[in-house]
């Protein structure tokens, strides 16, 4: 693992050549690399392929910041974003989730079946009704799990609404119906 992180650590030093001068000193690159190791194996980012994600992010961040990132944030860069895969931040998509649930089922217009079934999985009342604050972390893990389950190709679907029309009926045809009932009524009162 060691030699996985120096190899990174030398792409990080070409992408942010005056931010390494933070870690000049020995100590202080040493204990960058502890730390970076560390992000990396607690947030479970197990391939090159995540790691080289995390090198074009920097990439991208080196263009408006100078300084190297700290190491969980690079880790937080090596994963998959849902913006990655056409699919909102977790924010907006928590903000459907909870806009939508707060209405009647048979009116909700779920906008993405990842986004229905993370809001089903978390619960429809419990995003209408509690606090963000204590809800967004487990809709936040809830939709990333869901999220790297899209990225491997599971296909999740929005059941159609079992919708009931709902026709007005007028008065004059209420009036009408009632009419024809009692004339029927007449009709069978006569026919005995």
């Amino acid at each position: 693992m060691e030699a996985l992180a120096n190899e990174y650590l030398a792409k990080l030093k070409s992408i942010y050549p005056s931010g390494y001068s933070q870690l000049r000193d020995e100590s202080r690159l040493a204990g960058y690399k502890k730390e970076f190791i560390l992000a990396v194996v607690q947030n479970k980012i197990t391939t090159r392929e995540m790691l080289d994600i995390g090198i074009a992010r920097a990439r991208e961040d080196s263009k408006k910041n100078p300084f190297m990132p700290p190491p969980h944030k690079f880790a937080d860069w090596c994963r998959t974003q849902p913006e990655d895969i056409g699919l909102p931040s977790s924010l907006k998509a928590y903000r459907i989730a909870s806009t939508e649930s707060g209405k009647r089922a048979d009116i909700r217009e779920w906008s993405n079946p990842v986004i229905y079934v993370t809001a089903r999985e978390v619960g429809f009342f419990d995003l209408a009704n509690e606090q963000e604050s204590k809800i967004f972390k487990y809709f936040q893990e809830v939709y990333a799990d869901n999220c790297k389950k899209a990225l491997q190709g599971y296909e999740f679907e929005i059941p159609k609404t079992q919708r009931v029309e709902h026709k007005p009926i007028t008065t004059a045809q209420r009036n009408k119906e009632l009419a024809l009932s009692e004339l029927d009524s007449i009709r069978d009162l006569l026919e005995k």
